[in-house]
């Protein structure tokens, strides 16, 4: 779908994309489908799209060549 979960706020609104959003709102992805926001939970967001549902969480970014176990945090010590 494109799109990018950035942010979960108190768990009732979502940073998606360039959008902050709330349950019941609306979205369009790149390829122009409308996407509506059914649930936000604590680190993923379901959307509807007629009658499917998708799940978006947040993107995990590693470093080149970096590799840590999962559910590792990154940062210094």
């Amino acid at each position: 779908s494109g799109l990018l979960l950035r942010a979960i706020i108190a768990g009732e609104y979502a940073v998606i994309g360039e959008e902050t959003v709330g349950v019941g709102d609306e979205l369009v992805d790149v390829e122009g489908r409308r996407f509506t926001v059914e649930e936000i939970q604590e680190r993923r967001v379901v959307l509807r799209e007629g009658g499917r549902r998708a799940e978006i969480g947040y993107a995990r970014i590693a470093a080149k060549g970096a590799s840590a176990p999962a559910g590792a945090k990154g940062g210094k010590k």
